[in-house]
Formats: C-alpha cells, sequence, structure tokens
C-alpha cells in the first residue's frame, strides 16, 4: 500500500503519533489477556451453528486462534507497517477463500472487541488514570474499525483478484472462440484454470464448448462433403446444360427435317393421287383400246372370211377357164375336121384358149396373191388376237395398279396425317426442350452461385477449430509420421 495512502486512511481513523504511544501502553495489557480473550471467543464460535462449520477440526481453530493473535499483536503495536497490513490482507483473502459473511465477521469482530473494551476498563487507577483508560477505550473502537476496514479491503483485493483471474481465462477463452478455435476448454482451479467458485460458469463454458464444437465439427465435415458435392453438381449440370443445347439444336433440325418430310409426303400424296388419276386415265383408254382392238379383231375376221370367198371365186375362174381351155382344143379339133370352113373357128378357138390360159395364169396369180394376204390376214388377226389380250392384261394390271395406288394414297395421307401430328408433337417438344435448356442455364447458374456459397461456407467453417478436427490432424499426422519412419 502507498505511504500516502497509509497516511491518508490513519488521520481519517485518527490514529497520529500520540495514539500510537497510547496503543504501546495498551499492548502489554491486551497481550496478558489476549489468550483469554481468544478462547472465549472462539468458544462462543463453536458453541453457534453458523459459525462451528468454520472450524471443523481442532487443529483448524488452533491455527486460527494462532494467527489471529499474532495479527492483533500487530495491530496493537501501533507500527502499521508492511508486516501488519499484509496480515490484514491475509486474513480479509483468507475470509473471502471461506466465503465467511461480512454479518460474521463483523459480528465476530463486535464481540471480541467488546471483551477488550472490557479488560481496557477493568484497570484500575485513579482519576487521572480512568482519563487516560477512557482515551485508550475510543482509540481501541477506532483500531478495530481501522483493522476491520483493512481486512475487509484485503477481502475485496482477494475477491477482486479472483474476479480478474476469472476474467482474463473468460475473455482468453472468447478470444479463442472469435478466432473459432474451440479446442481448449477452461481448465479447473486445481490446474490453474478459473477459481472454484466460477466452477458453474466453467462447466457452463466448457459444455457449450463441447455442444458446438461437436456442431461446427458436423457442420464443417457436411461442409466439406457438400462442398464436393456441389462441384460435381456443377460439372454435371454444365454437362447437362451443354448437353441440353445440343439437343435442343439436334431436335430443332429434327423438327426442320419432320417438316420437311410431312411437306414432301403431302406433295407425294398429291403425285401419288395424279399417278392414280393418269393410271386410271390409261386404264379408261386401254379400255377404249380393247374395244377398238375388238373391232379391228372382228374386221380381220371378216377380211379373213372375204378373203376365203375371194379364194372360192378364184377357184370358180380357174375352173372356168379349165373348161374354157377344154372347150377351145375341142373346138380347135372340129375347126380342123371342117376344113376350110373351120379355119375362122379355129382361129377364134385358139384365141379363146390363149385367152383362157392367161385367165388360168391370171387366176393363179391371184390365188396365190389371195393366198398370201390371207396368210398375212391370218397372221395379223393372230397378232391383233394377241393385242387384244395383252390389252386386257394391261387393263387388268391398270386396275391392279389403280387399286393398289388408291392403297397407297391411302397410306400416304394417313401417314401424312400421322406426320402432320408428329410434326406438331416435335415442335411442342421443341418448345419444352428449348424451355428446358433454358432451364439448364438458369440451374447452371444458380449452381455456379450455389457452388460460389458453398466454397464460401467451407472456407468459414474450416475457419473454426475444434477437438475433433484436432484429433483428425493429429491421427493424420502421426499416420504420415509413420508411413515416414517407416519408408
Amino acid at each position: 500500500m502507498p505511504q500516502n495512502n497509509l497516511d491518508e486512511l490513519l488521520t481519517w481513523f485518527a490514529l497520529g503519533d500520540f495514539d500510537r504511544s497510547v496503543l504501546a501502553d495498551m499492548a502489554a495489557l491486551v497481550e496478558r489477556h489476549i489468550d483469554a480473550v481468544l478462547d472465549e471467543f472462539y468458544g462462543i464460535c463453536l458453541a453457534r451453528e453458523e459459525t462451528r462449520r468454520y472450524f471443523p477440526t481442532p487443529e483448524i481453530v488452533a491455527h486460527a486462534k494462532a494467527a489471529q493473535r499474532a495479527h492483533w499483536l500487530r495491530l496493537f503495536s501501533g507500527a502499521f507497517d508492511e508486516a501488519y497490513l499484509a496480515s490484514a490482507a491475509t486474513v480479509g483473502r483468507v475470509h473471502f477463500e471461506v466465503q465467511l459473511p461480512f454479518h460474521l465477521f463483523l459480528g465476530g469482530y463486535a464481540t471480541a472487541g467488546d471483551r477488550i473494551l472490557d479488560v481496557v476498563l477493568s484497570q484500575r487507577t485513579g482519576w487521572r488514570g480512568s482519563k487516560k483508560v477512557m482515551t485508550q477505550a475510543r482509540l481501541l473502537q477506532r483500531l478495530i474499525l481501522f483493522d476491520c476496514e483493512r481486512v475487509i479491503d484485503g477481502y475485496i483485493a482477494a475477491q477482486m483478484q479472483e474476479r480478474e483471474k476469472a476474467l482474463n481465462i473468460m475473455t482468453d477463452g472468447i478470444k479463442r472462440l472469435e478466432s473459432g478455435d474451440l479446442t481448449q476448454q477452461i481448465a479447473t482451479a486445481r490446474d490453474g484454470g478459473l477459481p472454484e467458485r466460477f466452477d458453474d460458469v466453467r462447466l457452463s463454458y466448457n459444455g457449450l464448448l463441447d455442444h458446438w464444437s461437436g456442431i461446427l465439427a458436423d457442420a464443417t465435415t457436411r461442409a466439406h462433403s457438400v462442398n464436393a458435392k456441389i462441384a460435381e453438381t456443377v460439372q454435371m449440370t454444365r454437362d447437362m446444360a451443354h448437353r441440353s443445347g445440343e439437343q435442343a439444336t439436334t431436335l430443332n433440325e429434327t423438327v426442320t427435317a419432320v417438316n420437311s418430310v410431312t411437306e414432301s409426303t403431302k406433295v407425294t400424296s398429291e403425285k401419288v393421287a395424279d399417278a392414280a388419276k393418269q393410271i386410271e386415265a390409261n386404264r379408261l383408254v386401254a379400255d377404249e383400246g380393247g374395244s377398238v382392238v375388238k373391232e379391228a379383231i372382228a374386221a380381220v375376221e371378216r377380211i379373213e372370211q372375204s378373203s376365203g370367198k375371194i379364194t372360192k371365186i378364184v377357184d370358180v375362174i380357174e375352173e372356168i377357164s379349165f373348161q374354157t381351155t377344154l372347150l377351145a382344143l375341142n373346138a380347135g379339133v372340129e375347126a380342123a375336121r371342117a376344113g376350110e370352113a373351120g379355119k375362122g373357128f379355129a382361129v377364134v378357138a385358139a384365141e379363146v384358149r390363149s385367152l383362157a390360159s392367161r385367165a388360168t395364169d391370171a387366176a393363179v396369180d391371184i390365188k396365190k396373191l389371195i393366198s398370201e394376204s390371207s396368210s398375212q390376214v391370218h397372221e395379223g388377226c393372230s397378232l391383233v388376237h394377241q393385242t387384244g389380250e395383252r390389252l386386257d392384261c394391261i387393263r387388268s394390271s391398270a386396275d391392279s395398279v389403280a387399286r393398289i395406288m388408291q392403297e397407297v394414297d391411302g397410306v400416304i395421307a394417313e401417314q401424312s396425317g400421322h406426320l402432320v401430328s408428329i410434326s406438331e408433337r416435335m415442335e411442342r417438344l421443341d418448345q419444352y426442350t428449348q424451355n428446358s435448356a433454358d432451364q439448364a442455364g438458369q440451374v447452371s447458374s444458380t449452381t455456379d452461385a450455389l457452388a460460389q456459397d458453398s466454397a464460401a461456407l467451407k472456407a468459414s467453417m474450416d475457419g473454426f477449430k475444434t477437438r475433433s478436427l484436432a484429433v483428425r490432424e493429429a491421427e493424420m499426422d502421426l499416420a504420415y509420421e509413420r508411413a515416414a519412419n517407416q519408408r
């Protein structure tokens, strides 16, 4: 305690040099009776329930009595030196450590001071001595109050010291929490940690530390896991967005191709319809051609019949010519028999025979021509029959082709309807795909932002140090060290 503070304190309690000389006279008196006063005082303390618990053994009573005796002797010496101040501080610290209530301390001091006052007042002196006794009695009251102030100051100083220690320990703990270090718990008073009176605070702090250490360790582990999975998701989302874009492009091209096929199918359907019409027209023409061929066959057959008749006529002419030649020969024979009279008739007969010969030759030539013509007519008739048969086949084939073309036209029309429906659905699918591609892009952007947030969360969580993570790191370091030693 600084000297100026001590001087100020002594001034307030009126403990000057004169009072110190009076204390010197009282010291011998007090020393002669102090043991009896202390015996009586501790007897009272042991007799009362509320104070007996502070002195559980005779050894503690003896120690306390000796300490108080030594302290009072220092007090009544009037020196007020460092030894006394240290003793008062020790008494205050002990009272604080045992948590002695102030009313018991002050009440006990009042009891002990009252006994000392009885000793002072019991001195047998004259009038002047009586005045000295009253001076000592008043001084005793001031002295006891002074000592109480010093002991209470020691009590408060010990309390403040303990609180300051506790506050420093808690402050260090909070600073470690601020830095994200959750690995170090607050030790007990036995290990130099928080004073025992703050055990509830220590247990709460350590419990909170364990609780949040577990939570943060789990959160950190999950943050790492989430960050890894988000990284994979980001890559998959980017790939999906890329594939969605390619799919949208491909689908758009497919829609264009389907539309083109649809248009081509429509054109094909129209052309097939035109072809069916043309085939139907050809069938009608073939039917007309069949009729014409039938008429031609009938005409050729009539020509063939006429040729037969002409042949017969030529045969008749040839027979007539033969008969005429016979008649001419007979006439020539008869003319020869007639002589001169038959010469003119013979000339006529010769001319008739010559004419019949020429008729025969002409008939033979006509017969040959008619035979050749009949052969050609017969061949033409056969060809016309074959043509009719071919036209019948063509007409039948045309009918089949017409039916097939009608069926093809129906199938193409049905396919065209299906293609139109497919085209419409493909267009809707293209719209959906385009929307999906846009949404995939948005999802990719969102996932990128989520990845950034996840990385920031991981970085934030990595700023915390927990005991479980510290144990894992220590185990990993030990495993690396063992592996290095094995190598």
